[in-house]
């Protein structure tokens, strides 16, 4: 048994040897060397041998090395997160050195202007349509009406200004009217407000341009500086599609603005530098106190409001002297704070008002008008059409329309299309009588060329030009009361007030 044994172990150590020298042997050789049975089955046992020799000395040194691996890997990934914040914060840094370098651009171009930096602190509760809350107020030297500028462009105005804080209403609001024009021919002049398409984007439109204007898609627009508000040169935005409007005899352009409202930065209120001041000086006996007083330049408002009452009923009354490019929106405001107060009727005095803008006309008549009816019409040339009313929006008071001899032009095309599509009564003497349609080209800096464009007709296709419109109720205003009409002595008025309380 025990030689056995012994015998075994001598075999199986020969037989070791023996494949340990075939492994060695083959493993210098190529494969083609062996020849023979013997050969081809050797061949495909070492490579089993040597692939399991392998594998286990690989899964080895991966479970030495497992734990370096593991800590190697933790520090790439730290290192990787590292680079990645690093590379956020340079391109943080380099937008805002962008925004910076734009800005202090625009500061060196505009040097007659002073730029007080601030920062949004909050929005109002309406969201960014109704202005941002920004850090600084009437201690650092803001006013009501100062222009705000972004790196990328205009941003607003103040509207609201508190000790230590100011509200800043963006031009994407329509209650914001800046004057603008096309970089590209410098004249094309108009209307910028707030505009919402239809798939519900917040962007700006520019109204009354002239329906010759050259405007087109792709045009940069900018401030132009009129009205002296806003300082011109301004950038605003891109065209981004034109439209025609007959009606209006005008052009409209839609705008995407530079400035993105929902990731607006640093902020620049332009404060102009040469606030014009007087020194007034006053003395009493033996005694002199200087004062210096700032002038400053307010828009007046074409629109005066007030409420008579008479026989318990309350009658509505609305002064309009012109038609501006806002006169619509000061309309608009003052019949809601009317609708507020309970009013029964209203009395619209067109008297003295000698036009303006059509576009503000369409816009106050389809407060008035129900939908369908007819607004006027319109003689271009050999074409002749009518427009309508095309809006929800309509009035259910009786109405007294008053007009004189100085009413004309749109004020003409109010009253006729109120009497006549509406069924208000007019009041007063007999109107103008002005039935064109007329613009303006600007030749030089210091000349323009007046062209007429096209003669409107009433709804009931009257022409009034040279004729004018004549009053439902014909009252002279007396002569004691010319200087000072529209109070509650104004023959003419009291005239309509006692047509609607009667």
């Amino acid at each position: 048994m025990k030689l056995f044994k012994n015998k075994l172990t001598v075999t199986i150590v020969v037989l070791s040897v023996t494949f340990l020298g075939l492994i060695i042997y083959t493993a210098s050789k190529d494969t083609k060397g062996l020849e023979g049975n013997a050969g081809e089955l050797l061949n495909p046992m070492q490579r089993i041998i040597y692939n399991i020799n392998n594998g286990a000395k690989n899964f080895v040194d991966f479970f030495l090395n497992f734990s370096e691996v593991k800590n190697t890997n933790a520090e790439l990934v730290k290192e990787n997160n590292e680079l990645k914040n690093e590379l956020a914060t340079y391109s943080n840094l380099k937008e805002e050195n962008e925004r910076l370098k734009s800005l202090l651009e625009f500061k060196d171009q505009n040097d007659e202007y002073t730029y007080l930096a601030t920062n949004i602190i909050g929005y109002t509760p309406g969201g960014i349509l109704d202005g941002y809350i920004v850090d600084k107020g009437e201690k650092d030297g803001v006013e009501k009406g100062m222009v705000v500028i972004a790196a990328e462009g205009l941003v607003g105005q103040v509207t609201t200004v508190g000790k230590n804080w100011s509200i800043i209403q963006c031009i994407i609001n329509e209650n914001v009217a800046v004057s603008v024009m096309s970089e590209n021919s410098g004249e094309n002049t108009g209307v910028l407000q707030g505009y919402v398409d239809s798939k519900n984007r917040n962007l700006t439109k520019v109204n009354y341009l002239p329906i010759d204007s050259d405007i087109k898609e792709g045009d940069v627009i900018l401030t132009s500086g009129l009205g002296l508000v806003y300082p011109k040169n301004i950038r605003v935005g891109k065209v981004i599609s034109v439209e025609e409007d007959k009606v209006k005899v005008m052009k409209s352009a839609i705008v995407e603005p530079y400035v993105d409202f929902n990731k607006l930065g640093e902020l620049l209120i332009i404060v102009p530098k040469d606030k014009k001041e007087i020194n007034i000086s006053v003395k009493r006996d033996d005694e002199e106190k200087n004062f210096k007083v700032a002038i400053k330049t307010i828009e007046k408002p074409v629109v005066t409001r007030k409420v008579f009452t008479k026989n318990g009923k309350k009658v509505g009354y609305i002064y309009l002297s012109s038609f501006t490019e806002n006169s619509a929106n000061q309309v608009k405001t003052a019949l809601k704070e009317l609708d507020n107060e309970k009013i029964d009727s209203l009395i619209f005095d067109v008297r003295s008002n000698t036009g303006g803008y059509l576009t503000s006309v369409t816009d106050i008549l389809n407060m008035f008008l129900k939908k369908g009816h007819v607004l006027y019409s319109l003689e271009e040339k050999d074409k002749k059409q009518t427009y309508y009313d095309t809006t929800k929006e309509e009035y259910d008071k009786d109405v007294v329309v008053l007009i004189d001899r100085k009413t004309a032009s749109a004020s003409e095309i109010l009253a006729s299309s109120l009497k006549e599509s509406y069924g208000a009564i007019v009041v007063g003497t007999t109107s103008y009588g002005k039935g064109k349609v007329q613009n303006t080209y600007r030749l030089t800096k210091d000349t323009m060329l007046k062209y007429t464009t096209a003669k409107w007709y009433t709804p009931l296709g009257n022409s009034i030009d040279e004729v004018g419109i004549t009053p439902g109720v014909y009252v002279t205003l007396d002569k004691k009361y010319a200087k000072n009409p529209c109070d509650d002595t104004d023959n003419q008025l009291q005239k309509a007030i006692e047509i609607l309380t009667q």
